[in-house]
């Protein structure tokens, strides 16, 4: 019986030769990243060392630097700093990592075939690498701790090809939005499977960012056949043999999907899942308080060149924050060494440390309301009367330039012009 991709890496990992959709298989994943708050919450940090049956397979990402009046968060730190010492596990402090989902993919930790289960939210967009990717949604975690193996039910593959050659300011972003809307209610509760000429144009970021689109819209996980530009991503990361791992001929999906992303352009959407996205050239002035660009998406030293990029001539508007969040610490630091720090904060942008992205509440975010923040990474606990939009970096640092959600080319045609 021939399997899809999701198929084949379930059953690998069930020890199965076939396993068949709607079916509940017991797997055992090869990866458990847990943040220190997922340690805590799930009291795995009271656990016995014998209880756990490999902690070798488990890593535990400090959260960073958090406002800790009543010593809270320090406790926290060092709950999940023991559980990991007791049990073999890796701890990755903040100093030396990052945002989780970028961790798991730079260190070589997420390959073709593995199945992981991840704390984070978003982790799912790491299937791009040809992985399938759990969040504790779907397994609980200290079960999974004291047991190597957990029940999942095999999923529906649906298959999403894009054709056509995209804007040149576009992102995986933008191609996301276009593809939800001709695909969207088909893949909710369903593995997407991106595939097609303008695919494999993205490099890897984009790729991640190109399928968070469809996690926000319920996709149960993203798994993606690894081209020749994943595997040497990956392999330029993993110290272990990267096999590439395929779809077997003949495999059933249980859909597949044409959408056509030629000459799609830039859009801004609300991160109210309500209200459709926007092209940016046909939107009108909007003020923004603020942008913050970085976090799971946007965060990498290629965003972080383009930015300098834009901003080397122009500072940012007066009336405006920018708030950059490297991915991780290996972001900031190749953003030191080649001096782009010190263009963006001459151009007036505050650098904060390497996360997931800035949130309201402890870990330092606070807008006000009737603000009006732009983010490349789509933000959490958003406070009351914040309206919160979402888009590419390009955009989202054209619109710090200009004070207002704006385009790319725009700020270049400033930069002729004052030559």
């Amino acid at each position: 019986m021939p399997l899809t991709l999701v198929e084949k890496i379930l059953a690998q990992h069930a020890g199965r030769d076939v396993v068949a959709v709607g079916e509940r298989v017991r797997v055992s994943p090869k990866v458990v990243a847990l943040d220190e708050d997922a340690v805590v919450l799930s009291k795995l940090d009271a656990l016995a060392p014998g209880a756990v049956v490999d902690g070798r397979r488990i890593v535990v990402f400090e959260e960073g630097f958090r406002a800790d009046v009543d010593g809270r968060w320090r406790a926290l730190d060092r709950a999940a700093r023991a559980f990991a010492r007791e049990v073999g596990a890796t701890f990755v402090a903040a100093g030396r990592g990052g945002a989780q989902v970028v961790e798991l993919a730079d260190r070589g930790l997420v390959g073709p075939g593995d199945l992981v289960v991840s704390s984070a939210r978003g982790a799912r967009v790491l299937g791009v690498l040809g992985a399938f990717v759990l969040e504790p949604n779907v397994v609980a975690l200290e079960g999974l701790v004291r047991d190597p193996a957990f029940d999942v039910e095999v999923p529906r593959t649906v298959r999403v090809t894009l054709h056509g050659k995209p804007g040149r300011w576009s992102s995986g972003r933008d191609l996301g939005e276009r593809a939800i809307a001709v695909a969207g209610e088909a893949c909710v509760d369903a593995v997407v499977q991106l595939e097609g000429v303008a695919y494999a144009e993205l490099e890897l970021p984009e790729r991640m960012a190109l399928a968070d689109a469809f996690v926000a819209v319920g996709a149960r996980g993203i798994v993606c056949v690894p081209d020749e530009r994943a595997l040497a991503w990956t392999r330029a990361r993993c110290a272990r043999l990267v096999r590439p791992i395929v779809q077997d001929h003949g495999a059933v999906l249980s859909r597949s999907i044409d959408v056509d992303v030629d000459g799609v352009d830039p859009v801004v959407r609300s991160c109210a899942p309500e209200v459709a996205p926007k092209p940016v050239a046909n939107l009108p002035t909007l003020a923004l308080s603020g942008v913050v660009l970085g976090g799971e998406h946007g965060g990498r030293i290629d965003d972080l060149r383009l930015a300098v990029r834009l901003l080397k001539e122009h500072p940012i508007a007066d009336e405006l924050t920018l708030i950059i969040v490297p991915g991780s610490q290996r972001a900031l630091q190749h953003a030191a060494e080649e001096g782009l720090l010190t263009v963006l904060v001459r151009a007036g942008a505050l650098i904060a440390q390497p996360s997931a992205g800035l949130f309201s509440g402890p870990r330092g975010f606070v807008g006000a309301p009737g603000d009006r923040w732009l983010f490349t990474t789509r933000p959490v606990g958003v406070p009351d009367g914040v309206h919160a939009l979402l888009s590419g970096s390009a955009v989202a640092i054209a619109s710090a330039v200009l004070g207002r959600i704006g385009h790319p080319d725009e700020v270049l045609r400033r930069l002729r012009e004052t030559v």
